[in-house]
């Protein structure tokens, strides 16, 4: 009879345990990694390359199976949060002379704010920086840079939806012009993401630097990106080699990240009272036309201005092409420029590509 009782009370015992390990099953994501499958890599994530996974659309264990359908998802999960942090790093090697691009964009829609910053370098010319401000529908911006004497102010009225709206930066582009192969789950930060890599460029241009009807040229490429389980691509890096059409080697880097989605905040710049001051009542019309990137010309390292004039036009019409979603051809009203060293023409086109008031800096950073 004791025995009988003892095998009763084993018996229980394992029913309740087990009742427990499916209670907790049943109630975790399926974006997971089980613990037994997960090694740690020198950095400190888990990866694993085993157990059940819940693929974002567009995506698959076996790579990205929709592009476009992986590109709507980004654009639509990314569109739908209260707000995100993305920079941008970009550098090019020609020449020997080395290129910088480095850009920052915030935004709260709950707050109705957003703030970004862009930092211009060409090697052996001192920087072009600029910055600006959005807060509900109006727009400021300052431009510093040794080509104008002392800062330079905009400002100007847009629409803020449509800020939101366009600022989510480009993925289709990426997504569908590289072989990007099986997935690898990682853990950083105590979130599961998805990590594929590609080392060839396919089809139609991933980059400007790249002609669509030839990627012969390209003698290396490597890219890297991370999807979280909304189908948010919350980084995106790839380096590239390749021979420009007269021969010579230019080298690119480039880097995106998504951070602090729905945790973003924005405060106004210390500049904004004086940029209010130096452009009240001052007006007029113009449409905001940024490059994403430096020109794809064999002169592109020859100065950091005629790199931005040159491809403004050119790269956002290319990304109109290219991308899905409602490109940036509106026009806004804006301030004129204040405390210019210059004015009419040669001035003019300067300001109205680096200013980035009222959407330029939004249709450069878009992709």
């Amino acid at each position: 009879m004791l025995s009988q009782r003892k095998m009763m009370n084993r018996t229980m015992i394992i029913a309740v345990v087990l009742v427990v390990i499916v209670s907790v099953l049943s109630v975790a994501p399926s974006f997971t990694v089980s613990a037994q499958n997960a090694t740690q890599e020198a950095d400190g994530r888990a990866t694993s390359s085993n157990g059940s996974i819940e693929y974002p659309p567009g995506y698959a264990a076996a790579g990205i199976t929709d592009p476009v359908q992986a590109a709507s998802q980004h654009r639509s999960a990314l569109s739908s949060s209260s707000g995100f942090t993305s920079t941008r790093n970009f550098t090019s090697v020609f020449r020997g002379k080395t290129n910088h691009e480095n850009t920052t964009f915030r935004i709260n829609s709950t707050a109705r704010r957003a703030a970004a910053s862009e930092n211009l370098t060409n090697e052996g010319s001192a920087p072009i920086i600029t910055e600006t401000y959005y807060n509900s529908d109006m727009a400021y911006g300052r431009t510093n840079s040794s080509f104008i004497s002392g800062p330079q102010y905009k400002m100007g009225t847009f629409s803020f939806e449509t800020l939101a709206n366009q600022s989510v930066p480009f993925a289709e582009r990426y997504l569908k012009n590289a072989n990007y192969g099986d997935a690898e789950r990682i853990e950083r930060n105590g979130e599961m993401l998805l990590r594929y890599e590609a080392d060839e460029i396919t089809g139609r241009t991933i980059i400007w630097y790249v002609p669509s009807d030839n990627t012969d040229n390209v003698s290396s490429f490597n890219s890297t990106i991370l999807v979280d389980q909304n189908g948010i691509v919350r980084s995106l890096s790839f380096s590239v080699t390749l021979q420009s059409d007269e021969g010579e080697i230019v080298r690119k880097r480039f880097d995106r990240q998504i951070t602090g989605l729905n945790a973003t905040s924005v405060r106004e710049p210390g500049w904004l009272d004086e940029a209010t001051a130096n452009t009240s009542g001052q007006s007029t019309t113009t449409t905001p036309v940024a490059p994403e990137e430096p020109p794809k010309t064999a002169t592109e390292a020859d100065t950091a201005t005629s790199a931005i004039l040159s491809t403004a036009t050119e790269s956002t019409a290319d990304e109109a092409n290219t991308d899905t979603g409602t490109p940036s051809n509106g026009t806004i009203v804006a301030g004129n420029t204040t405390n210019s060293s210059s004015s009419g023409p040669g001035f003019g086109p300067l300001v109205g590509v680096i200013a980035l008031i009222g959407g330029t800096l939004l249709a450069h950073h878009r992709r």
